[in-house]
């Protein structure tokens, strides 16, 4: 990408632009952060949720779609704007939009967890499509607001495939006997499921690796699925999109997921999916322990055999998703 003062099509927003009503510290702030996109200092600022932001910006690119990334100056902005993530650069979009600047506004996915936060933001009249990672974060936020219903639009965000890549086969770096257990649960019971799962797998003569979630970085995380045949996910209780899958499949690493299907979280229960993209291509979801070693013996014996690098490829690439955004878009 040139530069961020660019006009382009379709502005990408994670932070509000600088005007006179900004304030002076934020202002200051804004125009550093726009300086290192723009010199190159550091690369891209990816901000926001950064797998997120990443995807859709290189997505644009490789797409050849006129676009810019959190432009400095309002005059720079696109008629087409969608605001990734942060409540301030949402309201700042919703006032510009009123004001006639922008056109056409799209919201999420990462702005809100219910769409009843930041006094009913997704809400506004504004808003012409309130982007979801999953169907059931759109049914989620349609039961706060039904006038939602034709305005949610679920996008998952996609995979670098150049990065999340195994290593040639005949490099003999993945292990056939070596198993992740991906664990981002806080409980109790899933403890003990993972406790049993790992005694199971070794009893059979695997090599386990327990991945605790927050524990390792990017690059740790892709040393573990080089060596790995299969992941087995724990998680607390959902997931909205689920990457860190998506970056197994990507590494031909198949998944095994702990199914859950309701989540009481700040008080309120609601229908959810720990895996809301898993496919017959790319794993399995598994019940409990029982369940799981069915599912397991069956992908053992080459009963069940999944192809996830092949199923992301056709699906869940950057250039895919962004490409059914853009699609998405231009039929507004």
């Amino acid at each position: 990408m040139k530069s961020a003062s660019v006009s382009k099509e379709i502005s990408i927003l994670t932070d509000p632009l600088v005007t006179f009503c900004s304030s002076a510290k934020y202002s200051l702030r804004r125009l550093y952060l726009s300086a290192k996109q723009y010199t190159g200092a550091a690369g891209i600022v990816y901000r926001g949720h950064f797998a997120v932001t990443r995807s859709l910006v290189n997505g644009f690119k490789v797409n050849n779609i006129s676009y810019n990334y959190n432009p400095v100056r309002l005059g720079d902005l696109g008629g087409l704007v969608i605001v990734l993530a942060g409540v301030d650069t949402l309201r700042q979009a919703i006032d510009l939009k009123r004001q006639g600047y922008i056109k056409t506004l799209y919201a999420g996915p990462n702005i809100v967890e219910f769409s009843s936060d930041a006094q009913n933001i997704l809400n506004s009249n504004e808003i012409d499509l309130v982007l979801t990672p999953s169907p059931w974060v759109s049914k989620l936020y349609c039961e706060d607001h039904s006038s939602l219903k034709d305005k949610c639009y679920s996008w998952a965000a996609g995979v670098d495939i150049d990065y999340w890549v195994p290593k040639d086969s005949s490099s003999q770096v993945k292990l056939d006997k070596k198993v992740l257990i991906y664990s981002k649960t806080k409980k109790k019971a899933d403890f003990k499921l993972i406790d049993d799962v790992n005694h199971f797998l070794q009893s059979k003569g695997y090599l386990v690796k327990v991945l605790d979630y927050g524990s390792y970085n990017h690059m740790e995380y892709k040393a573990e699925l080089n060596e790995a045949c299969l992941l087995i996910g724990f998680t607390n209780g959902s997931e909205s999109q689920g990457l860190a899958w998506a970056e197994s499949w990507s590494m031909d690493v198949p998944t095994l997921i702990l199914k859950n299907v309701t989540q009481n979280y700040r008080g309120r229960e609601f229908e959810c999916s720990t895996a809301p993209y898993l496919a017959d291509d790319n794993g399995s979801f598994f019940i409990d322990y029982a369940d799981f070693k069915n599912q397991f013996l069956q992908w053992e014996e080459g009963k069940k055999t999944y192809s996830p690098r092949n199923w992301v490829k056709k699906n869940m690439t950057d250039s895919v998703c962004s490409l059914t955004l853009y699609r998405r878009l231009k039929n507004d």
